[in-house]
């Protein structure tokens, strides 16, 4: 049995809801099976606590307190083989579970862009309508045509890249 199991039937094991860390960290002294007592000075294991807390297998509820989660709860409830069984497929779930996260904070983001882009739109108080209205005048009826050389060269790029924003091709 490894030495994570073994915390984790102790911390299971116990009657408390929430743990301190220097409650998590004499339960590892113990699982490690330590002969010397227990110095709660050192700060050590945090590695590992913060390994298993990715896991999902324990939450940091708040400042010094942890708590077991239903993963862990179970985990301990497993033999060490179908153990790393479980713990392979928690890590499968808290990867699909990221990833669901990191998409909806993207497309939040991405919101927040199109949103600030579109009032940008508005600091000349133009809207989509005046210019699709500019292009049918100048590209689609050919006034284009009228003016001299380099105005039409700088309207036509205009043109141009309004009718990217808008998603409109010229022909």
């Amino acid at each position: 049995m490894t030495i994570k199991h073994k915390t984790f039937k102790l911390l299971s094991s116990y009657e408390l809801k929430t743990f301190t860390s220097q409650e998590l960290q004499k339960a590892i002294w113990i699982a490690q099976g330590n002969k010397t007592p227990f110095d709660k000075r050192k700060r050590q294991y945090s590695n590992n606590i913060e390994a298993w807390i990715y896991d999902g297998l324990m939450t940091h509820e708040k400042r010094n307190e942890f708590k077991l989660t239903e993963w862990g709860h179970h985990y301990a409830k497993l033999n060490s083989e179908k153990g790393s069984k479980y713990i392979k497929e928690c890590n499968k779930k808290n990867k699909e579970i990221k990833a669901k996260e990191r998409e909806k904070r993207e497309s939040i983001s991405k919101r927040a862009i199109e949103l600030h882009l579109r009032r940008q739109s508005y600091l000349n108080k133009v809207n989509d309508r005046d210019c699709i209205n500019a292009i049918d005048y100048f590209y689609s009826e050919g006034f284009r045509n009228q003016l001299r050389t380099d105005e039409r060269h700088y309207v036509t790029i205009l043109l141009k890249k309004v009718a990217n924003s808008l998603d409109i091709r010229l022909r």
